[in-house]
């Protein structure tokens, strides 16, 4: 699935709407859903922080480990990393969250 994500099919005028996994709306990414890939990595999901308009951020069923931000909950309103292998418990807020799914 990620192997449309190369340079050639890069959109700088907006959302990489060729790029599987990636939602868009209005030329911004709103989702990023990477579910039962069998991805792995260690990764920081700080990088979505410059996403402004995602609702959505579903990576469940890998093997995808790291540290979640201390805003996570903050950035999206559908949050979906179960089944993975993170090495740090959610940041208290997120509970706080009324909009988080």
């Amino acid at each position: 699935v990620l192997s449309s994500w190369n340079e050639e099919s890069i959109d700088f005028n907006g959302c990489p709407s060729s790029w599987n996994g990636i939602m868009c709306n209005g030329g911004n990414v709103a989702g990023v859903v990477l579910d039962h890939l069998s991805l792995s990595a260690d990764v920081d999901l700080n990088v979505f922080a410059n996403l402004t308009k995602l609702v959505k951020l579903s990576i469940s069923n890998n093997s995808i480990s790291g540290k979640f931000p201390s805003k996570i909950g903050e950035m999206v309103a559908f949050f979906d990393v179960s089944n993975n292998l993170f090495n740090s418990s959610l940041p208290d807020d997120v509970g706080k969250v009324a909009s988080l799914r």
